[in-house]
């Protein structure tokens, strides 16, 4: 089963809230391997529980970097630096709303020294809406500096369906909104190398028959722009190191496509074309050539200009999803 599958089921008003919550930067494992990581992230279920992996980007030297079935990993991040990795994780009761129960938790290289960076629910005082409630974390994304992460939540309840982007620091403190319109669905995939901007999917759910669209955001909230292409629907955007360019996803029907753009979302083309099969990018590779991405089960990479497909998906894996690519 599809990692990402499992995990997912208009101006934007500037205001930056600060939220309630306190740290919890105590290490609560150390259940890590002494392993030297790969450069490639990838979660796999078999060990019989969701457990990252690392591997060499010619899917060679496969090292499982956790092993503790009580604590799935659903998504993960490199640093900037590659000295830590951002996982998602679930906390509280299982009889809990899975999605409200989604944290963000930072842990080394080697899988140890964890310790849970967000908490289950936090509280927000809308000068407008009054006292509300969101819940869960999920798609981590450093700031270039690796002293903030940026990622979305969801507020409770789910039947409205509205996901906000917040941004904390990575030792737990000043937790902050950054989107605020309700009935707007905001799911954040990047933060721009020059740290001023967001990539991130939308949906407003105030409008009938809205579908999503990548859009870049101030850190602020602030709508910059939308970004066009041909066809109905697009996610997953991100830049390139060097932000001259911006990797999506778009489908439409049976049409299921990887798209390039500028790094102002501007020009955007076709960069890979297929049929029945969801493609979704991960990363970029540090020279800006080559895109990992992921691909029904499979991991891929592809050069920027569409060429040298080649498939890195380790021997003896089936139904992997790469997740995150280490710059240094």
């Amino acid at each position: 089963m599809s990692i990402q599958n499992f995990i997912r089921v208009s101006q934007v008003i500037l205001l930056s809230l600060l939220i309630f919550v306190g740290c919890k930067d105590n290490p609560v494992s150390d259940g890590g391997f002494s392993v030297e990581a790969g450069s490639i992230l990838f979660i796999s279920d078999k060990s019989g529980s969701y457990q990252l992996y690392s591997m060499n980007e010619d899917g060679s030297n496969v090292q499982q970097l956790t092993n503790d079935p009580n604590f799935p990993i659903l998504d993960a991040s490199w640093s900037p630096d590659g000295k830590k990795i951002a996982v998602v994780s679930l906390v509280g009761d299982e009889s809990t709303y899975p999605f409200y129960r989604y944290a963000i938790f930072i842990m080394d290289a080697y899988g140890r020294n964890r310790y849970q960076l967000t908490q289950q629910y936090v509280y927000v005082d809308d000068p407008v809406y009054g006292k509300l409630t969101y819940a869960g974390a999920l798609h981590p994304v450093w700031s270039t500096d690796g002293k903030q992460i940026a990622y979305s939540r969801l507020m409770v309840p789910e039947a409205i369906a509205n996901r906000d982007i917040f941004t904390i620091n990575i030792d737990g403190t000043n937790e902050k909104r950054v989107t605020t319109t309700i009935s707007v669905n905001e799911t954040i995939t990047d933060w721009s190398p020059d740290g001023q901007s967001f990539l991130c999917d939308i949906i407003n759910w105030s409008k009938p028959g809205s579908r999503k669209f990548v859009a870049i955001l101030s850190t602020r909230g602030e709508m910059k722009k939308q970004i066009s292409v041909d066809t109905v629907t697009s996610g997953h955007g991100l830049w390139s190191p060097n932000q001259a360019y911006i990797v999506l996803t778009s489908w439409s029907g049976v049409r299921h496509d990887l798209f390039i753009s500028d790094g102002d979302g501007n020009n955007a083309r076709v960069l890979r074309t297929t049929n029945n099969t969801f493609n979704y990018p991960v990363a970029w590779s540090s020279d800006n050539q080559r895109i990992l991405f992921n691909s029904s089960g499979d991991i891929f990479m592809v050069r920027r200009d569409g060429g040298g497909l080649t498939k890195i998906t380790p021997v003896n894996f089936a139904e992997v999803e790469a997740v995150s690519w280490r710059r240094r």
